[in-house]
Order: structure tokens, then sequence, then C-alpha cells
């Protein structure tokens, strides 16, 4: 069951039972999670970010992710980034040279692992221009994620996420 669900941490809803796996403080703080995103479910993150060529963005997005073009003008467009708002402004002057992953990128986290799969094969198969090609990180320890990296024709980084336990999302 996802994070919004009650098994993930050992604990049903309506009942008395609770995993012994859980000490009292972790309780506390799943409990204290779950009432935060429980109460953000209607919330959507709005990013905006540089653009140096907005005809060059606007293929990369549709064609390498397969996102829908909200509004689009002639200094920015709005893009559907699996459900968030991502909108890039023309900024001739703002293209990255040096491409580096700290401290500045963004992405998603696929709950997923066969979503995860799925966005990967995407890239690979529309030759989106890999920054970092798919690997583990901080594998059978807390945090053991699914990731890479591509950068879009203004070299803004974006990351792909799938952590094996998604508890581990912000713990």
């Amino acid at each position: 069951m996802n994070l919004h669900g009650a098994k993930t941490i050992g604990i049903q809803k309506g009942s008395q039972r609770q995993g012994s796996e859980l000490s009292v403080m972790n309780l506390a703080f799943y409990s204290s999670q779950l009432k935060m995103m429980e109460a953000s479910t209607m919330s959507m993150f709005h990013l905006a970010i540089p653009s140096y060529d907005l005809e060059a963005t606007r293929k990369f997005y549709t064609e390498v992710f397969g996102l829908q073009v909200g509004r689009s003008y002639s200094s920015y467009i709005i893009f559907n980034f699996f459900g968030h708002q991502v909108v890039t402004h023309l900024d001739k002057e703002e293209k990255t040279q040096a491409l580096k992953m700290y401290p500045r990128h963004f992405g998603l986290i696929v709950e997923s692992l066969d979503e995860f799969n799925v966005i990967y094969e995407r890239c690979v198969k529309a030759n989106a221009p890999f920054f970092e090609a798919r690997f583990e990180r901080l594998i059978n320890m807390p945090g053991w994620h699914h990731s890479f990296f591509v950068n879009d024709p203004s070299n803004n980084l974006i990351e792909f996420k799938h952590y094996v336990n998604e508890v581990a999302i912000f713990n």
C-alpha cells in the first residue's frame, strides 16, 4: 500500500493493532506525515525554469516525456509535468554551460518501479540527453532508490527516481 495507507507503517486504520517494528516516536512521526499528506492531496507543485529556446523546449518536453502543453506565449510555456505545473520562461542568456547535478535540479519521484521503467525507456527511445543514465543509490540501505538524470535543451537537469521503500522519501 502507498504512503497514504496504514499498512506501510504497520498500522491498520480502525484497529488497535500496531506493528511491532514501530517505536512510539516513529509512530508520532508517521502519523504527522500522514496528516500533512492527507491535507495536501489537492495541492500541486509549481516550478519556473529558464528556457534558452522555447520551441526546442516544447519539442523536448512533449516528445521525450509526452507532456501536455497548457498555455503557451512568446515568452513562456506551461507544461503539465505529471500532474504538476512546470513553466519554462524564455531567457536567451540563461543557458547553463557547465552541467552539474548539485545544487540545481528538479524531478519526479515515481511511485511504482514499472512507471519508472516506462519513463526511462521512453527517454531512451527518444534519444534524450542523459546526464547520468539509470543507476541505483544506497542499495540495501534506508533511502535505496533507482534514479536517472536527463537535461533539457536549456541544460536544466531533470531527475526521475523510484524509492524501493517509499517511507524513506522523507525519513
